[in-house]
């Protein structure tokens, strides 16, 4: 009865292969999240590392080995040493930084959770982002984008630099409150050639609150828990005359940019996305008088 019996047998373990295939996608859909404003790619897979931990050992290569599919990789070719080998970071707590070569042209990155609302562990191509940014980014190579005194500089995905004057008895009433943080308001003389840039190596600022003493950008990108990976298309605004950092968006502003009693002219600054920059058109026409 040797046919038949391995007939049978091909037939049991069809089903089970296609029974383990369905769990492992399952465990997938579990741990998968869609990190930024866009949905996750073929550049890139992301999963919540709790959400992960939290499977069996089964459940996590199963997870892992799907979202290596997902980015056109041979599971043949995905081992379970190599598979192993990261799930042993997640579980023991080990995960850290990257990107780290995974297999082909396919890297993996973990984002600490204080830099984001969720530990993150990203399956990416080793030449794009791991998360796709929820925030203004740009393209490392940028050239130094000169701002308008008044009006707007436009980027990829949606985002807008507004630009204006005041006079510094029209500043708004909550303009200490840092409650936004992609908005600054700055000393309009402390920059004479203002520019939207990327970061370059060996630059350093002086944060606003440490007495205009200066510190490597890298170790403020580090105490502010910016991941490396989004730290070289991080936007910043420059004095292009000096090469003096003036803002670290959504960060801080310079100690020689604040606004102070000697100020006799304010820039106002404010990355804007999408509908909310056109909505807002009106009310800064309204609330900023050019100078």
């Amino acid at each position: 009865q040797i046919v038949p019996t391995l007939a049978r047998t091909a037939d049991i373990l069809s089903a089970e292969a296609a029974r383990a295939r369905a769990w492992d996608d399952n465990c997938l859909a579990i741990v998968r999240v869609e990190a930024g404003p866009a949905p996750a790619s073929a550049e890139r897979v992301v999963l919540d590392v709790a959400k992960l931990r939290d499977l069996e050992p089964a459940g996590q290569r199963g997870a892992l080995r799907q979202a290596a599919a997902l980015l056109g990789l041979d599971l043949r070719q995905t081992g379970f040493e190599r598979i192993e080998e990261v799930l042993e970071q997640v579980r023991d707590d080990m995960l850290r930084g990257g990107p780290h070569t995974f297999l082909a042209d396919v890297a993996w990155t973990a984002l600490a959770p204080a830099a984001h609302r969720l530990a993150l562990l990203s399956l990416h191509r080793q030449d794009t982002l791991p998360i796709v940014p929820a925030h203004p980014y740009l393209a490392p190579d940028t050239p130094p984008l000169p701002l308008p005194d008044t009006g707007m500089l436009a980027l990829d995905a949606g985002w807008t630099l507004h630009c204006a004057r005041l006079a510094p008895d029209h500043l708004p009433a909550d303009w200490r409150s840092g409650e936004q943080p992609w908005r600054a308001f700055v000393d309009a003389d402390a920059a004479t050639q203002p520019v939207l840039a990327a970061p370059a190596l060996g630059m350093a600022f002086c944060p606003l609150g440490m007495g205009g003493r200066h510190k490597q950008l890298g170790d403020f990108f580090t105490d502010r828990k910016v991941p490396p990976a989004l730290r070289r298309g991080w936007p910043l605004v420059l004095d292009a005359a000096t090469g003096r950092v003036i803002w670290v968006c959504g960060h801080a502003i310079a100690h020689t940019a604040r606004i102070s009693p000697a100020t006799r002219r304010v820039r106002r600054l404010e990355w804007r996305r999408g509908q909310e920059a056109g909505s807002q058109a009106m009310e800064e026409c309204l609330c900023c008088a050019p100078m």
